[in-house]
């Protein structure tokens, strides 16, 4: 009998596991399509084109990239911060009190904030490469 409720407590174990792990899980963001073949003045993408940047000028654009590189710096200084915290507060539910695994944090707001930034620096680069603009040193 024993032997049952440890099994079942085991199975139930893996199951909340499992479940916590996928409850947690996020899914990548699209890349853009591989275009390396191409000369830089023919990888923009059709959205690149339509954007607010593809008006500016090298030194706009150089500038732009500069700022935008600047925030993901501190963006992801935000969410390594937050990373480590989450990372505690797991390891003390693990290994201490189970229910302080809702106590961790999730900030969608900063992820999308990221997500955005990163899409614009990499806009950026396109359409600067694609001028022949001479682009700072990150």
């Amino acid at each position: 009998m024993a032997k049952v409720a440890q099994f079942n407590l085991q199975v139930i174990s893996f199951v909340c596991i499992g479940l916590f792990c996928v409850g947690c899980a996020h899914s990548a963001r699209d890349l853009p399509p591989d275009m390396s073949h191409l000369p830089p003045s023919m990888r923009l993408l059709p959205s690149d084109m339509e954007s607010a940047e593809y008006q500016l000028d090298c030194k706009d654009l150089t500038l732009a990239l500069k700022h935008t590189r600047e925030h993901l710096k501190e963006l992801e200084k935000d969410v390594l911060s937050m990373q480590a915290d989450n990372q505690s507060k797991g390891l003390t539910g693990i290994t201490v009190f189970s229910p302080a695994m809702f106590l961790i944090s999730d900030n969608p707001a900063l992820s999308k904030d990221y997500q955005e930034s990163d899409q614009a620096r990499e806009r950026l680069l396109r359409i600067a490469q694609a001028r022949q603009c001479e682009l700072p040193s990150e």
